[in-house]
């Protein structure tokens, strides 16, 4: 029977705890997923062609949230819209379907509304949507308006486009001057020239006579178009202005819209030309310059020297990056059970130790009391004005960043502690195998009911090297949460990571 090598126990020991201390920290721990935040609205349009999911819900033009949902509800689109926790909308709002430009992409744009009147809650419904334009139905409008004005051309030209009503006219016109004429000269003259007025009179009722009894028929129809005209202009007329005004103010609308991006875009393939330009410029100075043997770079082509030093400095470099290599690194995973409140408090931090007396640590902890944040919103009604203060409170994954020096076997430590500012010191004992700590963090009272600090106090012990025990007093200044806490981890050094590694990279099964 084969016997396991040593090698390949060590590796499958360890690869065992790292299972059982991940699957702590995840489940044990209970760390969550981040939850969708904001708040959501809903909105309905007989329309949103271009509107799609993850669409973007703009308010005076910034982002405010996007569309999480398009569904078909009665025949009409009814949209999800997931708004940011700071946007307050009310219950006027107005919703519509807007783009970026003429041929630009679509999006919600949201008027919150004003504040005399109640804000929407979660899952409410914003009642007033503004239709988007229907292109296809503009152009059509267009065609049909251009068809009745042919229609209104043809018709006027079927009633002055007759050439014997033309003459008529044209007749009648020299009759009623010839009348003139007579009437002036009646003015004009004395009572012994009435006889020749009369008989003028007498010419011209006989020429109207005979006008009448020739174009007779010519004028009646004339008339009858007129009136056919002045019937079909009093129906179509109205609607037909209606249709111009809609189509003037949808293309006022278009032009207004393109008119802004489109300066906006010059501008900037200007700004760009002028930067390329420039860029050009100082490229062709600088080939200039390499090829004379000016500047660093061109001494470093022409110069053995400058070559020389800049090798002796890169070796220099390398030594120095040889001795940051010889960095410690200890990666630490840790629970903690918090007996107060009944949670479980997972710790993974990773300590980058250049020298015995100093290390850098950066960390994550999942944090069961989570953090509180708070929103102000002032109301105004009457002119009186009312501050309500709403608080939050979540669980999140929080960072730690810390810088320690020490002082023979006393150390101290300060930097960010689970998302603030705070500092500790400790004293280790027996080789560093115990540890005697005390931290204090969060001086903003940011945790739910804090109204201290928190002051973390307890001992710390290594067994065997790798395995942690931990135990201690955590958040003593606040009586709602304080408590013993009891916990322990693994921890791992470089060494052994490259020790597991190559185990795995050289494991041949036997």
């Amino acid at each position: 029977m084969k016997v396991l090598s040593p090698e390949l126990k060590v590796g499958l020991f360890a690869v065992l705890v790292i299972l059982i201390l991940s699957f702590m920290t995840l489940q044990v721990g209970g760390l969550k997923f981040k939850e969708k935040e904001g708040y959501v609205l809903y909105a309905f349009f007989d329309s949103i062609v271009g509107v799609e999911r993850d669409t973007r819900v703009k308010v005076a033009g910034v982002n405010a949230g996007i569309v999480e949902e398009v569904q078909l509800q009665e025949g009409r689109a009814r949209v999800v819209l997931r708004l940011d926790p700071g946007v307050l909308v009310h219950e006027d709002a107005v919703a519509s379907i807007q783009s970026l430009g003429l041929l630009g992409d679509k999006y919600v744009a949201l008027e919150t509304g004003t504040e005399r009147t109640p804000a929407l809650k979660d899952g409410d419904t914003v009642v007033h949507t503004v239709q988007p334009t229907n292109y296809d139905a503009l152009v059509a409008n267009l065609s049909s308006m251009a068809s009745r004005f042919a229609d209104i051309a043809e018709a006027v030209g079927r009633v002055l486009g007759d050439e014997e009503t033309t003459q008529a006219i044209a007749e009648s016109a020299k009759n009623m001057r010839s009348i003139t004429e007579h009437l002036n000269d009646a003015v004009a003259v004395n009572d012994e020239k009435l006889r020749r007025l009369l008989d003028s009179l007498t010419e011209v009722t006989a020429s109207v006579q005979g006008l009448i009894d020739r174009e007779g028929p010519s004028v009646s129809k004339t008339l009858t178009g007129l009136n056919e005209l002045t019937d079909y202009l009093n129906r179509e007329a109205p609607m037909a202005l209606e249709q111009i005004t809609a189509a003037a103010g949808d293309l006022r609308v278009l032009i207004s819209e393109m008119r802004q991006p489109a300066i906006e875009g010059a501008k900037s393939l200007e700004k760009l030309s002028v930067q390329a330009g420039q860029a050009m410029e100082s490229l062709n100075r600088m080939t200039d310059k390499v090829e004379k043997g000016e500047g660093t770079l061109g001494k470093l082509v022409t110069d053995d020297r400058l070559y020389e030093s800049v090798t002796k400095a890169a070796e220099g470099i390398d030594a120095e990056l040889g001795r940051i290599r010889r960095f410690r690194t200890f990666v630490d995973f840790q629970g903690e059970s918090l007996t107060r409140i009944g949670e479980t408090k997972g710790y993974l931090n990773i300590r980058f130790q250049p020298a015995p007396d100093r290390y850098y640590l950066i960390g994550v902890v999942s944090d069961p009391l989570g953090y509180t944040r708070k929103k102000r919103t002032v109301t105004t009604v009457d002119g009186v004005s009312t501050t309500t203060v709403q608080e939050t409170t979540r669980e999140n994954f929080e960072f730690t960043a810390l810088l320690s020096r020490s002082y023979h076997d006393l150390e101290f430590r300060a930097g960010l502690m689970e998302n603030t500012f705070g500092f500790g010191t400790a004293y280790h004992l027996f080789d560093d195998r115990l540890s005697l700590f005390a931290d204090i963090w969060d001086f903003k009272e940011n945790e739910p009911q804090a109204e201290n600090p928190h002051l973390k106090v307890g001992a710390q012990y290594a067994l065997w090297n790798h395995l942690i025990l931990v135990a201690g007093w955590d958040n003593a200044l606040n009586a709602h949460s304080s408590g013993l806490f009891l916990g322990g981890g693994i921890r791992l050094e470089d060494e052994d990571l490259k020790y597991m590694l190559g185990t795995f990279s050289g494991f041949s099964g036997k």
